[in-house]
């Protein structure tokens, strides 16, 4: 097996094994061993191909992984998911909701939740209303304005 091909298997399989690993590391090396493929393949020295690793292991750590980061990571701590991502959104009263007795129901996203009246006034069916909060299983509503 000749040298280039040694460089090409391992750096294929760096990139493969990244898909089991998160993090973005090992497709850098992987690509880096892919060049040094290239140039062992070109007839270049064992120390040309060591420094072509490095370097494109650094530049793609420098520049590439960064910029992938930021992407697939971006802050997740914003994003709402599951009954958190509820709140704020409309919805409408398909079951009158009395404040008095705990009966009510609301059609938020095509869901159907058991609402409850944030205020001391009913809602009425066919009302628009804005979920406020999630309490367990049920959605706080309010009257939507305008």
């Amino acid at each position: 097996m000749e040298d280039w091909q040694l460089w090409f298997i391992v750096g294929i399989g760096l990139v493969i094994f990244e898909t089991f690993i998160p993090g973005f590391v090992l497709v850098g090396v992987g690509i880096a061993c892919l060049v040094s493929a290239l140039a062992s393949y070109l007839g270049m020295g064992y120390g040309i191909q060591s420094l072509i690793l490095i370097g494109v292991t650094m530049l793609f750590f420098v520049t590439i992984r960064p910029i992938f980061v930021r992407l697939v990571y971006s802050s997740p701590g914003n994003k709402k998911t599951n009954v958190d991502a509820l709140i704020g959104k409309s919805g409408m009263v398909i079951t009158r909701i009395d404040p008095v007795t705990p009966k009510g129901r609301v059609l938020v996203d095509g869901e159907d939740w058991k609402g409850v009246s944030e205020g001391p006034d009913a809602l009425e069916q066919n009302e628009r209303v804005e979920v406020v909060k999630v309490s367990g299983t049920k959605l706080i509503v309010k009257r939507k304005e305008g």
